[in-house]
């Protein structure tokens, strides 16, 4: 079984966590909320750990409790307790070193999120153009959306979704590039359609009308051109920026030029 015995941990477009192909924690139940805050916390930073200070604050948040190191000792244990009950593999799951708290080696895992950075701080390294670009189409596909989207109000989530973001937008910029430089405007459409999906709203619909332009697919590129005018005045209540309007037009306008011409 692929990944089997390893903690699969996503949280790039929403969260979820599974060992063995099932679902081990949920973020649905309200009273579960610290401790899926703190598990979050805690994987996301495995390797360097977490204060005890951050943690503290991190519960305190929503809590009326005087105690908040008990809070704390409450929250661990039950966490523990919930991990222990779901199937993994018995641990202490929580370790306390030398004033910060870390998840434990003994239960490996993966992160999408950490993976998605690897691969784009391996692009970033990279000399050999051809290699770069596709390291970084190959980061781009690996975002699947924001980062904790049900958890963007805390502090240390905003930070690290406004970090990948950009990111994201340094990845899909370089391999778009890239693509133009081989002439492959096939893979630019896909990968306009996925930035246009993982990241709404941020005028990457470009790309793709960019592509199909190019590939001659006018009738596709002038639906995409009326369906992103029409869902950026319905969701945003108003039309994109001036930037996209000019770019979309740009490529309308070379539309209206191939059909018209003998």
């Amino acid at each position: 079984m692929e990944n089997k015995d390893v903690l699969i941990v996503r949280m790039l477009g929403g969260f979820s966590v599974s060992w063995n192909g099932k679902a081990i924690v949920s973020s649905s139940r309200s009273d579960d909320t610290q401790m899926i805050r703190l598990l979050q916390m805690l994987i996301h930073n495995k390797d360097e750990g977490v204060e005890r200070s951050k943690l503290l604050v991190l519960l305190d948040e929503d809590s009326s409790a005087d105690d908040v190191n008990h809070l704390l000792r409450s929250v661990i244990y039950n966490l523990r307790k919930k991990l222990r009950a779901s199937g993994l593999p018995e641990s202490t799951y929580i370790e306390f070193r030398e004033g910060r708290y870390y998840w434990t080696d003994s239960i490996p895992l993966i992160e999408d999120a950490r993976q998605f950075e690897v691969v784009y701080m391996w692009a970033c390294d990279e000399e050999e153009p051809a290699k770069r670009g596709e390291l970084f189409k190959r980061a781009s596909y690996l975002y699947k959306g924001d980062f904790l989207p049900q958890q963007t109000r805390l502090p240390w989530v905003s930070d690290e979704d406004r970090r990948y973001r950009e990111m994201f937008r340094e990845c899909i910029e370089n391999a778009a590039e890239a693509l133009r430089e081989k002439k492959d405007y096939c893979e630019l459409e896909q990968l306009g359609l996925h930035a246009s999906k993982a990241s709404p709203f941020n005028e990457w619909e470009t790309l793709t009308m960019e592509a199909l332009v190019t590939l001659g697919k006018f009738r596709e590129a002038q639906e995409l051109y009326e369906e992103t005018l029409q869902v950026y005045q319905k969701e945003m209540g108003a039309r994109p920026s001036s930037s996209i309007i000019s770019r979309l037009q740009d490529f309308s306008n070379r539309l209206e030029h191939r059909t018209a011409s003998p």
